[in-house]
Protein backbone atom coordinates (compact mmCIF):
# COMPACT_ATOMS: atom_id res chain seq x y z
CA UNK A 1 0.00 0.00 0.00
CA UNK A 2 2.38 2.44 0.72
CA UNK A 3 4.15 1.49 -2.32
CA UNK A 4 1.24 2.85 -4.14
CA UNK A 5 1.01 5.67 -2.60
CA UNK A 6 4.79 6.90 -3.21
CA UNK A 7 4.26 6.27 -6.99
CA UNK A 8 1.32 8.35 -7.22
CA UNK A 9 2.75 10.92 -5.21
CA UNK A 10 5.55 10.74 -7.63
CA UNK A 11 3.56 10.78 -10.64
CA UNK A 12 1.81 14.00 -8.90
CA UNK A 13 5.18 15.63 -8.67
CA UNK A 14 6.03 14.84 -12.13
CA UNK A 15 2.55 16.37 -13.67
CA UNK A 16 2.90 19.52 -11.17
CA UNK A 17 6.72 19.77 -12.78
CA UNK A 18 4.91 20.04 -16.20
CA UNK A 19 1.83 21.93 -15.88
CA UNK A 20 4.53 24.71 -13.91
CA UNK A 21 7.11 24.47 -16.61
CA UNK A 22 4.32 24.84 -19.27
CA UNK A 23 2.74 27.52 -17.51
CA UNK A 24 6.27 29.37 -17.82
CA UNK A 25 6.19 28.52 -21.70
CA UNK A 26 3.41 30.80 -21.97
CA UNK A 27 3.87 33.17 -19.83
CA UNK A 28 7.53 34.21 -22.25
CA UNK A 29 4.88 33.78 -25.50
CA UNK A 30 1.91 36.31 -23.84
CA UNK A 31 4.86 38.28 -22.90
CA UNK A 32 6.90 38.38 -26.71
CA UNK A 33 10.08 37.36 -27.38
CA UNK A 34 12.65 38.75 -25.74
CA UNK A 35 15.04 40.73 -28.04
CA UNK A 36 18.98 40.76 -27.24
CA UNK A 37 20.05 44.25 -28.15
CA UNK A 38 19.63 47.14 -25.10
CA UNK A 39 16.31 49.32 -24.84
CA UNK A 40 18.41 52.10 -25.98
CA UNK A 41 19.34 49.96 -29.63
CA UNK A 42 15.68 49.44 -29.94
CA UNK A 43 15.02 53.26 -29.73
CA UNK A 44 17.35 53.93 -32.03
CA UNK A 45 16.79 51.79 -34.92
CA UNK A 46 12.85 52.38 -34.25
CA UNK A 47 13.41 56.23 -34.37
CA UNK A 48 15.16 55.21 -37.85
CA UNK A 49 12.60 52.91 -38.75
CA UNK A 50 10.00 55.68 -38.26
CA UNK A 51 11.66 58.12 -40.59
CA UNK A 52 11.99 55.51 -43.03
CA UNK A 53 8.49 54.31 -42.98
CA UNK A 54 6.85 57.28 -42.02
CA UNK A 55 5.94 57.69 -46.24
CA UNK A 56 4.96 54.26 -46.86
CA UNK A 57 1.80 54.55 -43.90
CA UNK A 58 1.14 58.24 -45.06
CA UNK A 59 0.39 56.52 -48.72
CA UNK A 60 -1.65 53.62 -46.90
CA UNK A 61 -3.72 56.38 -44.78
CA UNK A 62 -4.65 57.64 -48.41
CA UNK A 63 -5.00 54.58 -50.13
CA UNK A 64 -7.27 52.93 -47.42
CA UNK A 65 -9.51 56.45 -46.69
CA UNK A 66 -9.93 56.60 -50.19
CA UNK A 67 -9.97 53.59 -51.74
CA UNK A 68 -11.10 50.90 -48.79
CA UNK A 69 -13.11 52.26 -46.15
CA UNK A 70 -16.44 52.84 -48.09
CA UNK A 71 -17.84 53.89 -45.04
CA UNK A 72 -15.51 56.85 -44.38
CA UNK A 73 -15.87 60.29 -44.86
CA UNK A 74 -13.06 60.69 -47.39
CA UNK A 75 -13.65 57.75 -49.66
CA UNK A 76 -13.72 58.44 -53.62
CA UNK A 77 -14.14 54.85 -55.05
CA UNK A 78 -12.43 51.66 -55.64
CA UNK A 79 -8.83 50.32 -56.93
CA UNK A 80 -8.86 50.84 -60.39
CA UNK A 81 -11.11 53.35 -61.35
CA UNK A 82 -10.20 56.96 -62.06
CA UNK A 83 -12.34 59.19 -59.69
CA UNK A 84 -13.42 63.07 -61.03
CA UNK A 85 -15.15 65.56 -59.07
CA UNK A 86 -19.07 65.15 -60.36
CA UNK A 87 -18.35 69.27 -60.97
CA UNK A 88 -15.61 71.64 -61.76
CA UNK A 89 -15.91 74.53 -58.90
CA UNK A 90 -13.86 76.50 -57.15
CA UNK A 91 -12.29 74.36 -54.07
CA UNK A 92 -13.74 74.71 -50.47
CA UNK A 93 -11.63 76.76 -48.18
CA UNK A 94 -11.19 73.60 -46.01
CA UNK A 95 -10.98 70.72 -48.45
CA UNK A 96 -7.18 70.84 -49.56
CA UNK A 97 -3.69 72.06 -48.28
CA UNK A 98 -2.55 74.18 -51.06
CA UNK A 99 -5.44 73.50 -53.40
CA UNK A 100 -5.53 74.67 -56.88
CA UNK A 101 -8.70 76.78 -58.84
CA UNK A 102 -6.12 76.60 -62.16
CA UNK A 103 -5.75 72.65 -62.51
CA UNK A 104 -8.62 70.69 -61.52
CA UNK A 105 -7.85 66.97 -60.52
CA UNK A 106 -8.70 63.51 -60.52
CA UNK A 107 -7.11 60.86 -58.58
CA UNK A 108 -6.92 57.29 -58.25
CA UNK A 109 -4.98 54.08 -56.75
CA UNK A 110 -4.14 50.94 -58.96
CA UNK A 111 -3.71 47.71 -57.54
CA UNK A 112 -0.73 46.09 -60.61
CA UNK A 113 -0.50 42.54 -58.29
CA UNK A 114 -2.71 40.39 -60.40
CA UNK A 115 -1.30 42.04 -64.19
CA UNK A 116 -0.66 45.71 -65.74
CA UNK A 117 -3.47 48.49 -66.55
CA UNK A 118 -3.57 50.24 -69.44
CA UNK A 119 -4.43 53.96 -69.37
CA UNK A 120 -6.17 55.38 -72.38
CA UNK A 121 -4.97 59.33 -72.50
CA UNK A 122 -7.62 61.42 -74.97
CA UNK A 123 -5.68 63.97 -77.00
CA UNK A 124 -5.50 67.14 -75.28
CA UNK A 125 -4.27 69.24 -77.82
CA UNK A 126 -1.92 72.33 -77.84
CA UNK A 127 -1.67 74.70 -75.29
CA UNK A 128 -3.48 73.65 -72.66
CA UNK A 129 -1.10 71.49 -69.76
CA UNK A 130 -2.33 68.28 -68.39
CA UNK A 131 -0.02 65.62 -66.20
CA UNK A 132 -0.84 62.11 -65.00
CA UNK A 133 1.43 62.12 -61.98
CA UNK A 134 2.08 58.54 -60.91
CA UNK A 135 3.54 57.85 -57.29
CA UNK A 136 4.70 54.77 -55.81
CA UNK A 137 3.94 53.92 -52.06
CA UNK A 138 7.70 55.32 -50.98
CA UNK A 139 6.19 58.58 -52.01
CA UNK A 140 8.59 58.69 -54.54
CA UNK A 141 7.02 60.55 -58.36
CA UNK A 142 8.14 57.65 -60.36
CA UNK A 143 6.92 59.37 -63.71
CA UNK A 144 4.93 61.38 -65.64
CA UNK A 145 2.63 61.47 -68.57
CA UNK A 146 2.37 64.80 -69.69
CA UNK A 147 2.21 67.95 -71.91
CA UNK A 148 5.56 68.86 -70.64
CA UNK A 149 6.82 65.83 -72.72
CA UNK A 150 4.90 66.84 -75.41
CA UNK A 151 2.39 64.20 -74.63
CA UNK A 152 -0.32 66.14 -76.11
CA UNK A 153 -1.90 63.46 -78.81
CA UNK A 154 -3.02 60.87 -76.35
CA UNK A 155 -2.55 57.30 -76.84
CA UNK A 156 -2.61 54.36 -74.41
CA UNK A 157 0.07 53.83 -71.81
CA UNK A 158 1.32 50.51 -70.12
CA UNK A 159 1.17 50.17 -66.13
CA UNK A 160 2.99 47.64 -64.94
CA UNK A 161 4.59 46.52 -61.54
CA UNK A 162 7.68 45.05 -60.09
CA UNK A 163 6.38 41.42 -60.70
CA UNK A 164 5.25 41.42 -64.52
CA UNK A 165 8.07 40.09 -66.87
CA UNK A 166 5.93 40.07 -70.23
CA UNK A 167 5.94 42.47 -73.13
CA UNK A 168 4.00 45.58 -74.46
CA UNK A 169 1.21 44.47 -76.93
CA UNK A 170 0.81 47.02 -79.82
CA UNK A 171 -0.74 50.30 -79.70
CA UNK A 172 1.03 51.25 -76.38
CA UNK A 173 3.03 54.56 -76.14
CA UNK A 174 5.33 53.46 -73.88
CA UNK A 175 5.30 50.94 -70.64
CA UNK A 176 5.74 52.94 -67.32
CA UNK A 177 7.07 50.20 -64.75
CA UNK A 178 6.86 50.79 -60.65
CA UNK A 179 8.77 49.89 -57.70
CA UNK A 180 5.53 48.98 -55.76
CA UNK A 181 2.61 46.80 -56.62
CA UNK A 182 -0.02 49.69 -55.50
CA UNK A 183 0.34 53.22 -57.20
CA UNK A 184 -1.32 56.66 -56.83
CA UNK A 185 -2.08 58.64 -60.08
CA UNK A 186 -2.88 62.24 -60.39
CA UNK A 187 -4.51 63.97 -63.03
CA UNK A 188 -4.34 67.26 -63.13
CA UNK A 189 -6.17 69.02 -66.32
CA UNK A 190 -5.32 73.02 -67.02
CA UNK A 191 -8.90 75.52 -66.81
CA UNK A 192 -8.58 78.03 -69.14
CA UNK A 193 -11.72 79.83 -68.13
CA UNK A 194 -13.45 79.47 -64.86
CA UNK A 195 -16.45 80.16 -66.81
CA UNK A 196 -17.22 78.33 -70.16
CA UNK A 197 -14.02 76.11 -70.63
CA UNK A 198 -16.02 73.83 -67.59
CA UNK A 199 -17.60 71.88 -70.31
CA UNK A 200 -14.45 71.41 -72.37
CA UNK A 201 -12.30 69.76 -69.11
CA UNK A 202 -15.16 68.09 -67.91
CA UNK A 203 -14.85 66.24 -71.49
CA UNK A 204 -11.67 65.42 -71.36
CA UNK A 205 -11.69 64.15 -67.62
CA UNK A 206 -13.97 61.41 -69.27
CA UNK A 207 -11.54 60.55 -72.15
CA UNK A 208 -9.72 59.02 -69.60
CA UNK A 209 -10.08 55.04 -69.80
CA UNK A 210 -8.86 52.93 -67.46
CA UNK A 211 -8.54 49.06 -68.42
CA UNK A 212 -6.53 45.77 -67.44
CA UNK A 213 -4.36 44.68 -69.79
CA UNK A 214 -6.23 41.47 -70.78
CA UNK A 215 -9.05 43.50 -71.26
CA UNK A 216 -7.20 45.72 -73.50
CA UNK A 217 -5.67 42.60 -75.48
CA UNK A 218 -9.13 40.82 -75.68
CA UNK A 219 -7.63 37.87 -73.92
CA UNK A 220 -8.81 35.50 -70.45
CA UNK A 221 -7.42 37.32 -67.67
CA UNK A 222 -5.12 35.81 -65.24
CA UNK A 223 -6.59 34.14 -62.17
CA UNK A 224 -8.22 36.19 -59.34
CA UNK A 225 -5.94 36.90 -56.36
CA UNK A 226 -6.71 37.46 -52.55
CA UNK A 227 -7.29 40.73 -51.47
CA UNK A 228 -5.01 41.64 -48.97
CA UNK A 229 -6.82 42.29 -45.25
CA UNK A 230 -6.29 45.98 -44.88
CA UNK A 231 -5.82 46.83 -41.54
CA UNK A 232 -7.99 50.28 -40.05
CA UNK A 233 -5.94 53.39 -40.37
CA UNK A 234 -5.62 55.08 -37.50
CA UNK A 235 -4.11 58.53 -36.93
CA UNK A 236 -4.21 57.85 -33.37
CA UNK A 237 -2.66 54.69 -33.32
CA UNK A 238 0.30 55.94 -36.14
CA UNK A 239 1.65 57.52 -33.18
CA UNK A 240 2.15 54.47 -31.06
CA UNK A 241 4.38 51.25 -32.04
CA UNK A 242 1.48 50.11 -33.77
CA UNK A 243 3.22 51.89 -36.31
CA UNK A 244 5.82 49.05 -36.99
CA UNK A 245 2.64 46.86 -37.74
CA UNK A 246 1.01 49.01 -40.47
CA UNK A 247 4.62 49.73 -41.77
CA UNK A 248 4.85 45.71 -41.83
CA UNK A 249 2.06 45.38 -44.18
CA UNK A 250 2.64 48.27 -45.93
CA UNK A 251 5.60 47.09 -47.12
CA UNK A 252 4.56 43.76 -48.31
CA UNK A 253 2.49 45.51 -50.61
CA UNK A 254 5.43 47.60 -51.42
CA UNK A 255 7.79 44.79 -53.83
CA UNK A 256 11.43 43.63 -53.32
CA UNK A 257 13.28 45.76 -51.18
CA UNK A 258 16.18 47.82 -52.67
CA UNK A 259 19.33 46.09 -52.84
CA UNK A 260 20.89 49.83 -51.40
CA UNK A 261 18.46 49.19 -48.62
CA UNK A 262 19.16 45.43 -47.59
CA UNK A 263 22.13 46.71 -44.49
CA UNK A 264 19.37 48.86 -43.58
CA UNK A 265 16.91 46.39 -43.34
CA UNK A 266 19.75 44.01 -41.33
CA UNK A 267 18.89 46.99 -39.05
CA UNK A 268 15.17 46.89 -38.91
CA UNK A 269 15.36 43.34 -38.72
CA UNK A 270 16.81 43.44 -34.93
CA UNK A 271 12.93 44.91 -34.04
CA UNK A 272 10.97 42.90 -36.49
CA UNK A 273 10.26 45.80 -39.09
CA UNK A 274 10.30 43.53 -42.13
CA UNK A 275 7.46 43.31 -45.43
CA UNK A 276 4.90 40.62 -44.11
CA UNK A 277 6.31 40.44 -40.43
CA UNK A 278 3.71 40.24 -37.51
CA UNK A 279 4.30 43.01 -35.19
CA UNK A 280 1.84 42.76 -32.28
CA UNK A 281 2.72 45.61 -30.31
CA UNK A 282 -0.15 44.90 -27.16
CA UNK A 283 2.38 41.60 -27.13
CA UNK A 284 5.88 43.21 -26.36
CA UNK A 285 7.23 43.54 -23.26
CA UNK A 286 6.99 46.43 -21.33
CA UNK A 287 10.09 47.78 -21.24
CA UNK A 288 10.67 47.09 -25.19
CA UNK A 289 7.25 48.95 -25.65
CA UNK A 290 8.62 51.84 -24.09
CA UNK A 291 11.64 51.79 -25.60
CA UNK A 292 9.83 51.57 -29.08
CA UNK A 293 7.50 54.05 -28.17
CA UNK A 294 10.54 56.34 -27.14
CA UNK A 295 11.62 56.01 -30.34
CA UNK A 296 8.59 56.82 -31.94
CA UNK A 297 7.60 59.62 -30.12
CA UNK A 298 11.51 60.80 -30.70
CA UNK A 299 10.98 60.82 -34.66
CA UNK A 300 7.69 62.53 -34.88
CA UNK A 301 8.96 65.55 -32.57
CA UNK A 302 11.64 65.73 -34.91
CA UNK A 303 9.46 65.86 -38.37
CA UNK A 304 6.90 68.10 -36.40
CA UNK A 305 9.77 70.83 -35.52
CA UNK A 306 11.07 70.10 -39.19
CA UNK A 307 7.53 71.29 -40.35
CA UNK A 308 7.25 73.91 -37.95
CA UNK A 309 10.17 75.74 -38.73
CA UNK A 310 10.21 74.87 -42.41
CA UNK A 311 13.89 73.40 -41.76
CA UNK A 312 13.84 71.84 -45.30
CA UNK A 313 12.08 72.29 -48.02
CA UNK A 314 9.48 69.39 -49.40
CA UNK A 315 11.26 67.49 -52.07
CA UNK A 316 9.12 65.47 -54.72
CA UNK A 317 10.87 63.31 -57.33
CA UNK A 318 12.16 59.81 -58.13
CA UNK A 319 13.86 57.30 -56.08
CA UNK A 320 17.23 58.23 -58.05
CA UNK A 321 16.77 61.62 -57.44
CA UNK A 322 15.42 61.63 -53.45
CA UNK A 323 18.16 59.71 -51.37
CA UNK A 324 17.05 61.40 -48.63
CA UNK A 325 15.30 59.11 -45.92
CA UNK A 326 14.39 62.33 -44.13
CA UNK A 327 13.56 64.82 -46.49
CA UNK A 328 11.38 61.96 -47.85
CA UNK A 329 9.82 61.70 -44.70
CA UNK A 330 9.15 65.68 -44.18
CA UNK A 331 7.21 66.13 -47.85
CA UNK A 332 4.81 63.49 -47.11
CA UNK A 333 3.94 65.04 -43.69
CA UNK A 334 3.83 68.44 -45.38
CA UNK A 335 2.43 67.56 -49.14
CA UNK A 336 2.82 63.97 -50.06
CA UNK A 337 1.68 64.68 -53.63
CA UNK A 338 2.96 67.86 -54.95
CA UNK A 339 4.18 67.95 -58.26
CA UNK A 340 8.40 67.09 -59.22
CA UNK A 341 9.77 70.77 -59.98
CA UNK A 342 10.12 69.35 -63.60
CA UNK A 343 6.52 69.39 -64.12
CA UNK A 344 5.23 72.14 -61.69
CA UNK A 345 7.88 74.84 -59.63
CA UNK A 346 6.42 76.64 -56.82
CA UNK A 347 7.47 79.59 -55.03
CA UNK A 348 6.32 80.04 -51.55
CA UNK A 349 6.41 83.70 -49.82
CA UNK A 350 5.86 83.72 -46.31
CA UNK A 351 8.00 87.22 -45.66
CA UNK A 352 7.88 90.54 -46.90
CA UNK A 353 11.38 92.15 -48.22
CA UNK A 354 11.61 93.26 -44.74
CA UNK A 355 11.98 89.43 -43.55
CA UNK A 356 8.53 90.13 -41.78
CA UNK A 357 6.20 87.73 -41.92
CA UNK A 358 2.84 88.05 -44.05
CA UNK A 359 -0.36 89.53 -42.61
CA UNK A 360 -3.43 90.37 -43.58
CA UNK A 361 -3.15 93.40 -42.05
CA UNK A 362 -1.04 94.75 -43.71
CA UNK A 363 -0.44 95.98 -47.86
CA UNK A 364 2.02 94.14 -50.15
CA UNK A 365 2.57 94.58 -54.21
CA UNK A 366 4.01 91.88 -55.97
CA UNK A 367 6.09 93.54 -59.14
CA UNK A 368 7.54 91.90 -62.03
CA UNK A 369 9.79 94.20 -64.58
CA UNK A 370 8.78 94.32 -67.99
CA UNK A 371 9.17 91.48 -70.05
CA UNK A 372 10.22 89.39 -66.94
CA UNK A 373 6.93 87.60 -66.04
CA UNK A 374 7.30 84.11 -64.67
CA UNK A 375 8.57 81.44 -67.11
CA UNK A 376 6.39 78.84 -67.93
CA UNK A 377 5.74 76.38 -70.81
CA UNK A 378 1.87 75.73 -69.47
CA UNK A 379 1.08 78.87 -67.45
CA UNK A 380 1.54 80.31 -64.56
CA UNK A 381 -0.92 81.16 -60.88
CA UNK A 382 -0.15 83.37 -57.92
CA UNK A 383 -2.37 81.67 -55.07
CA UNK A 384 -3.59 83.07 -51.47
CA UNK A 385 -3.19 81.09 -48.45
CA UNK A 386 -3.57 81.34 -45.00
CA UNK A 387 -0.12 80.46 -43.58
CA UNK A 388 -1.28 78.22 -40.95
CA UNK A 389 -3.45 75.36 -42.48
CA UNK A 390 -2.28 76.40 -46.36
CA UNK A 391 -6.05 76.52 -46.99
CA UNK A 392 -7.39 78.80 -48.74
CA UNK A 393 -7.08 82.23 -47.66
CA UNK A 394 -10.90 83.54 -46.26
CA UNK A 395 -12.27 86.27 -47.90
CA UNK A 396 -15.57 87.63 -48.85
CA UNK A 397 -15.04 87.86 -53.15
CA UNK A 398 -13.80 83.76 -53.28
CA UNK A 399 -10.99 85.49 -55.40
CA UNK A 400 -8.23 82.97 -54.53
CA UNK A 401 -5.93 83.43 -57.24
CA UNK A 402 -4.91 85.36 -60.79
CA UNK A 403 -3.79 83.22 -63.64
CA UNK A 404 -2.35 84.04 -66.65
CA UNK A 405 -4.09 82.77 -68.75
CA UNK A 406 -7.50 84.17 -68.06
CA UNK A 407 -5.89 87.59 -66.08
CA UNK A 408 -3.24 88.45 -67.71
CA UNK A 409 -5.02 90.64 -70.15
CA UNK A 410 -6.69 92.54 -67.19
CA UNK A 411 -3.91 93.02 -65.62
CA UNK A 412 -2.56 96.85 -65.40
CA UNK A 413 0.71 97.31 -67.32
CA UNK A 414 2.70 100.52 -66.24
CA UNK A 415 2.87 102.90 -69.23
CA UNK A 416 6.30 104.25 -68.34
CA UNK A 417 8.16 101.23 -67.53
CA UNK A 418 5.93 98.61 -69.17
CA UNK A 419 6.04 96.48 -65.48
CA UNK A 420 3.05 94.75 -64.26
CA UNK A 421 2.27 95.01 -60.46
CA UNK A 422 -0.17 92.82 -58.20
CA UNK A 423 -1.54 94.78 -55.42
CA UNK A 424 -2.42 92.51 -52.50
CA UNK A 425 -4.43 93.70 -49.70
CA UNK A 426 -7.78 93.82 -47.85
CA UNK A 427 -8.96 97.05 -49.23
CA UNK A 428 -9.60 97.96 -53.18
CA UNK A 429 -10.78 101.35 -52.84
CA UNK A 430 -8.00 102.77 -52.15
CA UNK A 431 -6.08 101.60 -55.29
CA UNK A 432 -7.64 103.58 -58.21
CA UNK A 433 -10.00 102.21 -60.90
CA UNK A 434 -6.99 102.20 -63.47
CA UNK A 435 -5.76 99.53 -60.59
CA UNK A 436 -8.79 97.62 -59.57
CA UNK A 437 -7.84 95.07 -61.84
CA UNK A 438 -4.64 93.78 -60.50
CA UNK A 439 -5.99 93.54 -57.03
CA UNK A 440 -5.68 90.48 -55.06
CA UNK A 441 -7.22 90.46 -51.60
CA UNK A 442 -5.25 88.94 -48.65
CA UNK A 443 -6.13 86.66 -45.43
CA UNK A 444 -7.81 88.52 -42.66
Amino acid sequence: MKLKLYRMNEIMMKLLKFFVGLATVLLLVSCGPKRDIPDAEITKIAKEAYVYGYPLVASYKNLYETSIDKQGASYKGPLNALHFPAEIVVPDMSEKRTASVDAPSGSAWFDLRREPLVLTVPEIGEGRYFSVQLTDLFGYHYDYISSGKGEIKGGAYLLAGPDWKGEAPAGVVRTIRSDTRFVHALVRIQLLSKGEDKSRVKALQSGFVLQSLSAFEKKPAPPELPQPSFPPYSDAKVKTPWFFSCLNFVLQLAGPIPQSEAELFKQFAKIDVAPGKEFVADKLPDNEKKAFQEGVTAAEADLEQSVKVRLVKAQHGTRAELKDNFVRAYTAMTDLYGASPQEITEVVFQMDADSKALSGLSKYTVRFEKDKLPPANGFWSLTLYNQDESLFANEALQRFSIIRSEDMPKLFVDPNDGAVTLFLQKEKDTLGENLAPNWLPTPT
